[in-house]
């Protein structure tokens, strides 16, 4: 009968500790942090084998442009198609880490993002004959086209919607390098913009109303090859508004490339707005 009673009274304390560990706050908060990926190399194998935690969709575009400056001053878009030119976008490749992600009661509020795109352009000359992305075109030797230089553009952001109805979001940082490879190329006026246009805010939560445009873009008249430059900016912009004020922000850089008597600009564009 002791022992009987013993293992009753066991069983009511593991009950009782179980039943306390499993209730949950009605304001329980979760929050999710991650180092960043800072190696170059792991960056770009996660990109070319499509590891990404979030997938560019609507509200969330990438652009990439190449624009030849002709004798006439205008300037020429250059698609894969023309294999006359000497320049052709070879590759454009985009991995995106979550760092922090806050939830409360189940629904995730305020997220930080960043976006690592490498944009690689390849030169033809009369001895390569280079293939552009998804031209189907073969070199003489192994098919490979050689990268002349790569334009890397690095953007974090953060996603707000804690206690709010419309979210809010601002590119913290936007930073770009060049690497130039072909020891023929120049660049300049490296230009780096963080851009919203809406309803702006000094913080993330609209207090402190900032104006309708936000214009902020530093130049780098001469980049070296392989440094990095940044473009601050801690003004949030109101994704969603009344009277037709949705909200955008862009991050983009574009390098001033030449090589011999030819010019030509890189320029790669992230559009974040409301769909």
């Amino acid at each position: 009968m002791k022992r009987i009673f013993v293992l009753l009274i066991s069983c009511s304390i593991l009950f009782s500790f179980n039943t306390v560990n499993a209730s949950t706050p009605e304001n329980s908060q979760e929050n999710f942090y991650a180092d960043e990926i800072q190696d170059t190399e792991l960056l770009r194998n996660r990109a070319k084998n499509g590891i990404t935690d979030f997938i560019f969709d609507e509200d969330t575009e990438l652009q990439v442009s190449i624009k030849e400056l002709t004798n006439e001053q205008k300037v020429l878009s250059l698609s894969k198609e023309e294999n006359n030119s000497k320049i052709v976008l070879k590759d454009t490749l985009y991995t995106v880490q979550k760092l922090k992600s806050v939830q409360k009661n189940g629904v995730i509020v305020s997220t930080d993002y960043v976006v690592h795109i490498f944009v690689d352009v390849s030169i033809e000359d009369d001895r390569i004959f280079t293939r552009g992305i998804g031209s189907g075109s073969e070199s003489d030797d192994d098919g490979d086209s050689v990268t002349g230089a790569t334009l890397e553009m690095v953007a974090y952001y953060t996603y707000n919607k804690d206690g709010m109805d419309d979210p809010y979001f601002c590119f913290t940082n936007v930073k770009a390098k060049y690497i130039r490879y072909d020891s023929a190329i120049t660049a300049s006026n490296l230009k780096i913009n963080n851009n919203k246009m809406g309803l702006i805010y000094y913080d993330m939560y609209g207090n402190n109303f900032y104006g309708y445009t936000d214009y902020d873009m530093i130049t780098i008249a001469s980049p070296a090859s392989g440094t990095w430059y940044n473009n601050y900016n801690s003004r949030y912009v109101l994704l969603t508004g009344t009277g037709g004020s949705d909200g955008v922000a862009t991050a983009s850089s574009q390098v001033k490339l030449q090589r011999g008597s030819r010019t030509w600009y890189l320029e790669c564009l992230v559009v974040k707005e409301y769909i």
